[in-house]
């Protein structure tokens, strides 16, 4: 059986070279991170929610979040959903939000000639959606996710075989360098409550938010990169036409833009401009087919329909994603339909499955997510200058915490093995960490977690960003470079290393969308026990361990998840690269030489080739430990029917609007 995502095509990217005009598309990743939002738009119907006997859903019920003062339309209904309810603990009602100030009704979009009868009310079950940020360099990584899904749009989307669709921009073209790029937007979308349509005053806004310095926007790195870089200019040719001209030519303009990791959602110019930043961070307007109506921090979202939007109207009145932490919560609730999808661990599958639920189906997407381990703490690289103030003395693009560079005291050698005191990849002292690095991978039976984690559905992995490129796997010798499982020579690796007896070292967990890092990690803790490596572990919300990834100061592995890209080089810029907002945890000046030719190479073949390069060397050094590929199931209740979503994007799922009422 072959398992991966469907090789992305992207060569039609390189037609820019001769000046050809290209219909684009996007889609939307987010993150969360702070206090909750405030209620929006026209609201809907009320909805029941999930009351199921379970566990009970962890974390303390937040209060309220106030409601714009300007940005609504109406209040929220009073009529408010409640948190799915243990079976011991009564639900806990939302609050009706305080009434709003209206504000003048949006003009007249070309919506689409057949209105949808919506009606319904759609509900999902997640780990953990985050809080909820309304400003956008303030915005962590899944509240800018739950943006570009669902409530706002990005340039361009992709279908599910991975070609471009156009959202926000519906053309573009390039100079013949590949050094000009001009943007022509869809001049019909509209922004939720009256505040207008798209234009070239909305995405400047947004992508110099994004972009400007301490930003922690999930984007910011790689829109920097496009964007931000000296010399780069940003030009408003017209309402709805804007230009990108660089010093130098690019391959990244769809590559950055068109990934939900990498790229924005974006946001109204005219709200931010008329309420301010502290009621911006409170609101949510976005020119997307839901709206958000309101939010309680640790237990819901809800949405309501745009019944007229521009592009494609939902076929439900509103949708509800509720957060519910513990897996055998969301079963449950899920098993008496009280959840219609969601996320869910392998093992909760196999149970969903044993149950032969009428009217059940199952969503399936091959190789869809990988797990791994984060090895944090190699900041190799802490004079890069994006980590160094800027000669006028203005603070670095990103700031490092205090024990983030690898020379800092306890963050290499005795202190933390896995980290090198030199980072001259000849010297003594990174061969020791390698060695101990080696050794962490080589103690891990890949095969034994892909049997009883993945329940066979999977295969070892070992290559960070080449998950569904089988064919490059193969066409550049990676498929031979594998850490075969070993424990007595993980064993001698560590007694070479001057570890004889093991060492100690922090494990970070944390719920994440697609289901399954914990238990991988938790999973190898275990056979680490084997070799002498004993584990620290830690659980807490993805949303309270990233600001450790995004100033560096995370020390110890954390066991993660991910899917399919575009291209390899598109996860390596993003996670390993000085210039990210955010880190997987290692930095190093050899790597980032590598990324720079990349980024400079508009010849598919050669930048394949150049990423192949890039792995051998993150695989040589074991910058990550990659441990499998799997299959990602997502059960379909009774009352919706399945949906085609964005290619290599299925840890969230896309394209709810798309989601069919059960004929």
């Amino acid at each position: 059986m072959t398992i991966g995502w469907p090789r992305l095509s992207f060569t039609g990217i390189f037609i820019l070279l001769a000046g050809l005009l290209i219909a684009c598309g996007a889609a939307a990743p987010e993150e969360p991170a702070a206090p909750a939002p405030a209620a929006a738009p026209a609201a809907s119907s009320s909805s029941a929610a999930p009351v199921a006997e379970a566990p009970a859903a962890s974390g303390a019920a937040a209060s309220q979040p106030a409601a714009s003062a300007s940005s609504a339309s109406s209040a929220a209904p009073a009529s408010s959903p409640s948190q799915p309810a243990s079976g011991s603990s009564a639900p806990a009602a939302a609050s009706s939000a305080p009434a709003a100030t209206p504000v003048p009704a949006p003009a007249a979009s070309d919506a689409p000639a057949e209105a949808m009868m919506a009606h319904g009310t759609l509900n999902v079950g997640m780990t953990d959606i985050g809080p909820f940020v309304g400003i956008l360099q303030n915005m962590p990584f899944l509240n800018a996710r739950f943006e570009y899904f669902i409530t706002h749009e990005p340039m361009w989307a992709t279908s599910p075989t991975g070609e471009r669709l156009p959202r926000l921009v519906k053309n573009w073209e390039a100079s013949p360098n590949a050094d000009t790029f001009t943007f022509y937007l869809e001049d019909t979308a509209q922004f939720h409550d009256g505040y207008g349509a798209f234009n070239a005053d909305d995405f400047i806004f947004t992508v110099e938010s994004v972009i400007e310095e301490g930003s922690v926007h999930t984007s910011a790195g790689g829109m920097r990169r496009l964007f931000g870089c000296d010399g780069c200019e940003i030009t408003k040719i017209d309402e709805h036409t804007v230009q990108l001209s660089r010093p130098k030519p690019t391959f990244e303009v769809t590559w950055y833009s068109q990934s939900p990791s990498t790229s924005m959602a974006f946001h109204s110019k005219a709200h931010f401009d008329q309420v301010g930043p502290d009621q911006a961070n409170l609101d949510s307007i976005g020119t997307g087919p839901w709206q958000l109506l309101e939010v309680k921090t640790d237990e819901f979202r809800r949405m309501a329909a745009v019944s007229d939007h521009w592009r494609r109207p939902p076929d439900w009145e509103e949708m509800i994603w509720w957060e519910i932490a513990e897996d055998a919560t969301r079963v449950a609730n899920f098993q008496v339909g009280k959840l219609d999808t969601g996320s869910f661990s392998a093992e909760s599958i196999q149970a969903i499955k044993q149950e032969n639920l009428p009217g059940v189906k199952f969503m399936r997407f091959p190789g869809g997510a990988y797990q791994f381990l984060n090895v944090h703490g190699q900041q190799y690289y802490p004079d890069h200058p994006f980590h160094q103030p800027a000669a006028d003395g203005t603070s670095p693009k990103v700031p490092l915490g205090p024990t983030a560079a690898y020379s800092a005291p306890g963050q290499c050698g005795a202190d933390a093995p896995w980290v090198a005191c030199d980072r001259d990849v000849n010297s003594a002292e990174w061969d020791q960490a390698r060695k101990v690095r080696q050794a962490m991978s080589m103690a891990i039976d890949r095969v034994k977690l892909v049997n009883n984690l993945a329940f066979g559905e999977g295969r070892p992995f070992y290559h960070q960003g080449w998950s569904g490129h089988d064919e490059r796997i193969k066409q550049f010798g990676l498929d031979q470079l594998t850490y075969e499982y070993d424990s007595e020579m993980a064993k001698q690796l560590l007694a070479e290393a001057g570890y004889p007896n093991g060492f100690s070292i922090n494990m970070y967990l944390y719920p994440r969308p697609q289901a399954g890092n914990i238990e991988a990690a938790k999973a190898v803790a275990t056979m680490w026990e084997d070799v002498g490596i004993t584990t620290v572990q830690s659980t807490s919300p993805y949303s309270g361990f990233r600001p450790g990834t995004v100033d560096r100061t995370a020390l110890g592995v954390s066991g993660h998840n991910g899917g399919p890209s575009v291209e390899p080089v598109l996860g390596y810029f993003r996670v390993y690269s000085p210039k990210g907002s955010f880190n997987f945890g290692f930095e190093h000046p050899d790597l980032e030489a590598l990324f720079e030719e990349a980024s400079e190479l508009t010849n598919e073949e050669e930048r394949w080739a150049k990423a192949a390069e890039m792995a051998r060397w993150m695989f040589e050094n074991v910058a990550q430990i990659v441990l499998y590929e799997e299959n990602s199931v997502w059960p379909v209740g009774p009352n919706i029917d399945e949906w085609e979503v964005m290619a290599g994007n299925v840890s969230w799922l896309s394209n709810w609007e798309d989601v069919p009422h059960r004929k």
